[in-house]
């Protein structure tokens, strides 16, 4: 089976520094579970995914609270997505201290998937999301079809520009009021796009 490396999707990211400096800390979110716990990145999604490769990412967790926690990753649920080497294991955590891991996913099938890793603490549990996405088409229409008032006999010529940003072609059809005859048409009204 290849392997190969796949960055997640990105997210946000709360940093607090250590010593309670003013402005130096992010507000913090009222239905968090755990406040202290800074997970990197907050969830992880493979997009592109093929049937038998592996797909890792690495997930930092850094303990912002000025105490030792617990903490303990409970795999997931599904044999998708894994947890690579021992990282289920239970571990200390220092003030301030990170600790990584890495999530794998492998799938015979070209489907999406979701999935979450549950981290436990002493305190409460706080969930890392795990999603894997198939190849899908990403169109895009750029540019105005607006002809704006027409003199009789004349013609106008618009262009509409599609791009697929996706990860697999896309194919589009245009839908107008054929009613109109000869007087509007619209080349090519069917196709596809490539990525």
């Amino acid at each position: 089976m290849p392997v190969s490396k796949f960055p997640p999707e990105t997210g946000s990211m709360r940093l607090t520094m250590p010593g309670g400096r003013a402005g130096s800390t992010s507000p913090v979110d009222p239905n968090d579970p755990l406040p202290w716990l800074r997970l990197f990145p907050p969830a992880v999604n493979f997009h592109g995914i093929e049937a038998d490769t592996v797909y890792t990412a690495e997930v930092t967790v850094r303990n912002a609270d000025s105490r030792i926690h617990t903490v303990k990753m409970i795999k997931p649920t599904t044999k998708k997505f894994f947890l690579v080497a021992d990282a289920f294991k239970s571990f200390k955590l220092a003030p301030g201290m990170t600790a990584k891991f890495e999530v794998a996913f492998a799938a015979d099938s070209q489907n999406d998937f979701w999935d979450k890793i549950v981290i436990q603490t002493e305190v409460g549990d706080a969930e890392l999301p795990l999603a894997a996405y198939a190849p899908a088409p990403e169109c895009r229409a750029e540019g105005d079809l607006d002809m704006g008032v027409i003199a009789q006999g004349c013609s106008v010529t618009r262009e509409l520009t599609l791009t697929n940003h996706g990860s697999s072609p896309g194919a589009y059809r245009c839908d107008y009021d054929r009613t109109l005859g000869p007087a509007l048409r619209v080349e090519p009204a069917v196709g596809s796009v490539p990525p």
